[in-house]
């Protein structure tokens, strides 16, 4: 009997994973990190906002991985605020794989990143300042 492939929360490590990164500084005010896995109420600005869209797991080789795609919401107080913090989250994501990824132990690898769009979206209603990065994050178990 074989045992079931366990994988990770790909949504969950990202999160975890951009408070270690350059970004993390780019959306932190009054002393707190605003990166979130859904939009909270009377939303901070800047903020980033971490959703899985879509993406597909796979067992091929009896290696357990998740190729997730994760949408980023990079919201500012100006579109030059919202454009930087897209522009160092694309940076990130780009050196995931050469840095050699990154471990939560005992959960999940982000092996590595494609973008697949960047592109400028205020919200329409609001009309806050906002870029949408999406990319395919390579994810393993720890």
């Amino acid at each position: 009997m074989s045992l079931p492939n366990i994988f990770g929360d790909a949504e969950n490590g990202a999160k975890t994973w951009l408070h270690a990164t350059e970004v993390a500084p780019l959306v932190t005010h009054a002393g707190r990190v605003h990166i979130y896995l859904a939009m909270p109420t009377a939303a901070p600005v800047p903020s980033l906002i971490c959703s899985r869209v879509g993406g597909a797991v796979s067992a091929a080789k009896h290696l357990p991985t998740d190729r997730a795609r994760l949408s980023f919401d990079c919201w500012g107080t100006s579109r030059a605020q919202a454009q930087q913090i897209s522009a160092r989250l694309v940076s990130e994501l780009d050196m995931l794989g050469p840095r050699g990824g990154y471990t939560i132990p005992g959960e999940i690898t982000l092996a590595t990143a494609d973008i697949i769009s960047w592109l400028w979206l205020p919200d329409p209603r609001a009309d806050t300042p906002r870029y949408v990065v999406d990319a395919l994050i390579t994810a393993l178990p720890a």
